[in-house]
C-alpha cells in the first residue's frame, strides 16, 4: 500500500500493478508510436530519478502488436532508457497473460492447457473408485484448483483464440 502511495504522482497514467508499468500507444505509423512511447518513458524516467527509483532497461521489454501478419511482426520499436535500447519481447507476460504480436494467444493457451492437464492428475489421484473423495469435494477441488487456473483472465484472451487453440483446451 505504501508503494502505491509513493508512486501515485507518476506523471504518465498507465495501467500498473505494484512496480510493473505497461505503456501503450496506437498509431498508423511506427515512428509515431516510438515517439510517443519515448516521450512517456522519458517523463517517467525523470520522475523516477527524482524519487530515487531505478528503472533497469534489461528488465523492460517492448512489443509491437499488429494485425499485419507479414513484415510488421518483426518490427522492434526503438525505445531507450538512458541511451540503452529496450529489448524486444514478442511474447510478453503481463499480469499472468502471455501475449503475442497478433493477439492470438497461442502460447498462453498452450501454457494453460498444459497446466490444466497437470492439475487434473491431482484430481485423478483423489478420485479412486473404492477410496476416493466425495463427489462434492472433487467438484470443489476442480472449481478452485483447475477451472480458476485455466480460465484466469479469459475475457482478455478467449474471444481472440484460433480454432486450433480452442482444440488445445
Amino acid at each position: 500500500i505504501f508503494f502505491n502511495f509513493f508512486i501515485a504522482d507518476c506523471p504518465v497514467k498507465q495501467p500498473s500493478y505494484a512496480d510493473d508499468l505497461t505503456f501503450s500507444r496506437s498509431a498508423v505509423r511506427v515512428q509515431e508510436i516510438e515517439g510517443g512511447l519515448q516521450q512517456d518513458l522519458d517523463q517517467v524516467c525523470s520522475w523516477a530519478d527524482w524519487k530515487k527509483l531505478v528503472i533497469a532497461p534489461a528488465k523492460c521489454s517492448v512489443t509491437f502488436f499488429t494485425p499485419d501478419k507479414s513484415h510488421e511482426s518483426n518490427v522492434h520499436p526503438q525505445i531507450k532508457i538512458n541511451n540503452v535500447a529496450i529489448p524486444l519481447d514478442k511474447n510478453p507476460r503481463i499480469l499472468g497473460v502471455t501475449f503475442d504480436p497478433h493477439l492470438h494467444f497461442h502460447a498462453h493457451v498452450r501454457s494453460k492447457a498444459r497446466d490444466g492437464r497437470q492439475r487434473l492428475c491431482i484430481l485423478r489421484s483423489l478420485a479412486g473408485a473404492s477410496w476416493g473423495c466425495l463427489r462434492e469435494n472433487l467438484l470443489c477441488t476442480y472449481k478452485s484448483h483447475i477451472e480458476l487456473a485455466v480460465s484466469y483472465a479469459s475475457p482478455v484472451w478467449s474471444p481472440n483464440i484460433s480454432d486450433s487453440s480452442k482444440n488445445d483446451l
